[in-house]
């Protein structure tokens, strides 16, 4: 890949994406596709509390089992959450307006 658009365009192509960087997982979401997330500092916890999965799609190192990612792999490609996700970066997009409003 030459640049970071070709990385954001491959991103919308995909079904589900598995990172462990926080702007990766935002760029995901806001191309409406999931993110199964490797987290660190504290710093995921905040992105997904914007958007109404019901299983915990954040893993750390300290507590990863193999069959919970599997269970969580399948739970996103079972269910499609893009038009949720849509909805939710909506709401996204309206509270960033807010925020450069004088």
């Amino acid at each position: 890949m030459q640049n970071e658009i070709d990385v954001k365009s491959v991103i919308g192509l995909c079904d589900l994406l598995i990172t462990c960087r926080m702007h990766i997982a935002i760029v995901a979401l806001s191309k409406n596709v999931p993110v199964i997330s490797f987290v660190y500092q504290g710093k995921f916890e905040g992105l997904y509390n914007f958007y109404d999965f019901k299983q915990n799609l954040m893993f750390e190192k300290d507590n990863f089992e193999i069959d919970r990612l599997k269970e969580t792999i399948s739970y996103i490609l079972i269910n499609d959450f893009s038009k949720m996700i849509e909805k939710k970066n909506k709401n996204v997009f309206e509270l960033a307006k807010k925020n450069f409003e004088f």
